[in-house]
């Protein structure tokens, strides 16, 4: 018998999933509010969320410490909030997302054949190996800092945005 998530039975199958939200949207008069442009800020949002579990942590230690808690039950929270926003998306697009992953995979694998892109991956990772460590910035101990940014200014010819310009 399969879990049960309030009185939904656990989903198993990416459709499974796509017609659990459909359900949960629906029971609370969320469809409303689910139009793909505000589903996929809503998605973005969700993204830069998952981003921020990773940001800052030394890229040769960020798996590891993926997966320590309570780090570990962010990433897992976040992760399932970008898929469900998916599928929310998939659901107003009338996007099956199994097929469309299918359909992509195949077209990739016909794009990127597996013994050209093992020779490419080859002499991407050898040009990667030959730059580690030629940090030149580093080796002359010079600092990096972001250069100064202003807002353009807008020119005469240019209207003006009256929610700004209060």
């Amino acid at each position: 018998m399969p879990e049960q998530l309030g009185q939904q039975p656990a989903a198993q199958s990416v459709n499974d999933f796509a017609e659990l939200m459909r359900q949960f949207c629906q029971e609370r008069d969320w469809e409303r509010f689910n139009d793909p442009k505000s589903l996929l800020l809503a998605l973005t949002g969700e993204l830069g969320e998952l981003a921020e579990c990773f940001q800052w942590l030394p890229a040769d230690q960020a798996a590891h410490l993926a997966t320590q808690e309570p780090r570990a039950e962010a990433i897992r929270d976040e992760v399932a909030d970008v898929f469900l926003y998916l599928l929310q998306l998939c659901n107003q697009c009338g996007i099956d997302l199994a097929a469309a992953t299918n359909a992509k995979i195949a077209k990739n694998a016909a794009k990127y054949p597996v013994e050209a892109a093992r020779e490419s991956a080859g002499a991407l990772a050898a040009e990667h190996s030959a730059l580690a460590g030629q940090d030149k910035f580093a080796q002359q101990g010079t600092k990096l800092s972001a250069p100064k940014l202003s807002a353009p200014e807008l020119s005469p010819s240019e209207p003006s945005n009256p929610k700004t310009d209060a």
